[in-house]
């Protein structure tokens, strides 16, 4: 049997910032986008939209860009923390404009 060392705090979030992905190539409509709050080694994963008036910081799609503006990309950043070590991590989510239906 082998027992792994526990990960230090700076490995640790190292390690959970490396897996955190969401699909950047997708442009989303309404609804909710998966947001984990835990990583993998037990690192605390908090959030913040830089428009919460489009993507809020849990991930929902509040609102779409009016029919005519194009699609808008917003700033998504993923703060990773355990014990007193944190990393960020920021990705570009891009909301498809209304389609006026």
């Amino acid at each position: 049997m082998t027992i792994l060392r526990q990960l230090s705090g700076e490995e640790a979030v190292s390690y959970d910032l490396s897996k955190l992905n969401i699909n950047q190539q997708k442009c989303y409509f309404m609804g909710r986008i998966a947001l984990p709050i835990e990583g993998g080694e037990k690192s605390a994963i908090t959030w913040q939209s830089a428009d919460p008036q489009y993507l809020s910081n849990a991930g929902d799609i509040i609102k779409l860009p009016a029919k005519g503006e194009g699609s808008k990309n917003v700033a998504l950043t993923a703060t990773v923390t355990n014990g007193e070590v944190s990393g960020s991590k920021v990705f570009n989510i891009c909301i498809n404009e209304d389609e006026g239906y």
